[in-house]
């Protein structure tokens, strides 16, 4: 008689079917529903998968400042603790591994309780955790995320599993639906449904998403060769952080935001329009010394290796001049140092002496281009310049950037004027390059400057930078025509007289090497040189006017 009953007791002490619907006792139809949800989620893009090869993460005694912050804002009970941080730097700067390390401690026991004040040894306080990278389809498209994040919440978070598997089985198509509509239905209403029922487990604090940059469509394939594809990479990434900050912000939702990223044009447009009170931001700059922790990496990996490998430790081979000029050389980018190392440790067909030496610059140069020490890194500005709607062109200016930089420290302002051809250039050519380039906020005092030692050489030598290569033939004739045209008649009359004299003050490149274009013929014909000539002497810094007169008497 009692066949399909529950949800009933027996007065006494027997206690019969307890067990709701809602339960975490799974029959077929509970099965079924996880094996959809499994069905639509990217295990590659979990912290702790196999296929991400071993991830990088922080040495023990480095990052530690920054892992400190982070930590003790995940675990904050003050009321007025912002729900969403953003982790954001340059390209190398060791995003992904800071957040990597920070995944595996918050998934690890032991951690820090906030509401005790003491450690739980049982319970960690990861409730889930998506890396995006560029590698795979499944590990670069928005439509995994969401279905990811419930899977590994139902996992890690107590009385949430029931909710997400019944949502599941009310909408099987919800996978076909929106990202807003399946964050609401298997996250913020689970969650609502188990807080309500007094199931939910408080101990998961915290949400961790890394490269929000690397967000695409999948059938990008990793490049964006036209405008229309780097807008529609800009429109993912922005539907992503609406999705997640939104759910942040709900009263439902009881965990922080972790985010990394690099500074690209829609995540720092995204957040320049979002209030002050739901979110905060680390900079990966100066301001964490960089070369501290990469000089304690280098001393402690190059000690691992002399014991490893039974090196004789008499300082003959790493001395304080070979750190410091790893230090140097890195200019803040781990993803250099973390590539040397791997390269000295990995030594084959040499001893890991002339491996060291020849990063160093001496000896034979290695046949794969894998164990040079720049290839990662120049992989790493390759997926950047990527990210361009025009790299051919992005690229032509940032090479006279850098000859600009190399030979007067000029203001940013003036280099977007110099440079523009026309309203809207500079936002569309180094909007998204931000993460190699470092742009000032405040233009009209402060230069441009790269990041990292290599880029300049990146872009000069073409057996690195491959098809972003810009021969001198292109950026030169396309400097000496920006040059020109400040002084045609028809612009020079409408160009500020503060310009004019910093343009004046500037050096051009060397012109003997190149054929002027027709362009710049043409320039030439219409050139001001009353007004040039005239600014030249009167502003110009002494050696300008014959350096300039030399340059275009051999044009």
């Amino acid at each position: 008689m009692f066949n399909h009953a529950h949800n009933f007791t027996i007065n006494g002490s027997v206690v019969v079917n307890m067990v709701s619907p809602q339960g975490d006792h799974a029959g077929p139809s509970w099965s079924s529903a996880m094996k959809e949800l499994q069905a639509h989620i990217s295990p590659a893009a979990l912290h702790n998968s196999d296929e991400r090869n071993d991830p990088p993460r922080c040495h023990p005694k480095t990052r530690l400042a920054i892992q400190g912050s982070i930590m003790s804002w995940i675990i904050s009970d003050k009321e007025d603790t912002k729900p969403v941080l953003l982790l954001k730097g340059p390209a190398g700067t060791g995003k992904t591994a800071i957040l990597q390390t920070m995944a595996e401690q918050c998934a690890s026991k032991g951690l820090l309780d906030a509401n005790k004040g003491s450690l739980d040894p049982e319970k960690g306080s990861l409730g889930a955790s998506f890396f995006f990278s560029y590698r795979a389809p499944e590990t670069r498209s928005k439509k995994y995320l969401v279905p990811t994040l419930a899977y590994r919440l139902a996992q890690n978070v107590g009385g949430l599993k029931p909710s997400i598997l019944a949502a599941i089985e009310r909408d099987p198509c919800i996978f076909d639906k929106t990202m807003q509509s399946q964050m609401d239905a298997l996250i913020l209403q689970p969650l609502s449904e188990a807080a309500n029922q007094g199931e939910l487990d408080p101990s998961p604090k915290v949400i961790i998403i890394d490269g929000l940059d690397e967000c695409s469509l999948v059938d990008i394939s990793g490049s964006c060769s036209t405008a229309r594809d780097c807008i529609a990479r800009e429109e993912e990434q922005r539907k992503v952080l609406e999705v997640i900050v939104d759910a942040a912000r709900h009263p439902s939702f009881p965990f922080r935001v972790l985010l990394g990223s690099r500074p690209e044009r829609a995540i720092r447009n995204f957040f320049a329009n979002l209030p002050t009170q739901d979110y905060w931001t680390i900079m990966l700059d100066e301001t964490y010394n960089p070369d501290a922790d990469i000089e304690l990496l280098v001393r402690c990996r190059l000690s691992e290796i002399t014991q490893t490998f039974g090196i004789e430790c008499d300082g003959s081979w790493v001395t304080e001049d070979v750190i410091r000029t790893l230090v140097r050389n890195a200019s803040g980018q781990f993803i250099y140092v973390a590539t040397v190392l791997r390269l000295i440790k990995e030594a084959q067909g040499c001893t890991h002496q002339d491996r060291l030496q020849l990063i160093l610059g001496g000896g034979q140069q290695p046949k794969r281009i894998e164990d040079t020490p720049l290839y990662h890194l120049d992989c790493c500005y390759s997926r950047v310049l990527e990210s361009s709607p025009d790299p051919a062109l992005s690229v032509v200016w940032l090479r006279s950037i850098h000859f600009l930089s190399s030979t007067k420290k000029v203001p940013a302002s003036f280099v977007d004027r110099f440079l523009e051809s026309q309203s809207g250039d500079v936002e569309r050519l180094l909007g998204n390059l931000h993460s190699i380039l470092s742009v000032p906020q405040d233009r009209d005092k402060f230069h441009y400057r790269f990041y990292h030692l290599s880029f300049p050489e990146f872009l000069n030598d073409p057996g690195r930078a491959k098809e972003f290569y810009v021969d001198d033939q292109v950026w030169v004739n396309f400097f000496i025509l920006r040059y020109l045209t400040s002084y045609q008649p028809k612009t020079s009359s409408t160009i500020d007289e503060k310009h004019l004299i910093t343009c004046a003050s500037i050096q051009i490149p060397d012109l003997k090497c190149i054929s002027p274009s027709p362009e710049v013929i043409s320039a030439m014909l219409e050139y001001d040189v009353q007004a040039w000539f005239q600014h030249v002497v009167q502003h110009g810094e002494a050696g300008i006017l014959g350096l300039c007169m030399t340059g275009f008497t051999a044009m």
